[in-house]
């Protein structure tokens, strides 16, 4: 199943994540990237105890909607 996130489709593979102001860049094993605008939020609650990501099905689809980052109360909003 392919998987979008902020409207761009990330090819198959492991990606490392990188924050640049209001953009979730997204690069490849083979340093190929991809910028996202993205909202962070910090919660004021628990830490939590995994990094997850929300995701829906959407027009055939993955499109990715949060990642929340262990270790922190932050998440990436894609969705909004």
């Amino acid at each position: 199943t392919p998987t979008k996130v902020g409207g761009a489709q990330l090819a198959k593979g492991s990606y490392t994540l990188h924050l640049e102001g209001d953009k979730a860049i997204f690069k490849d094993e083979h340093s190929k990237s991809v910028s996202v605008p993205v909202k962070l939020e910090n919660g004021t609650g628990k830490k939590f105890g995994f990094t997850t990501v929300e995701a829906v099905q959407k027009d055939g689809a993955d499109s990715i909607k949060s990642i929340h980052l262990e270790g922190s109360t932050t998440t990436l909003d894609f969705a909004y």
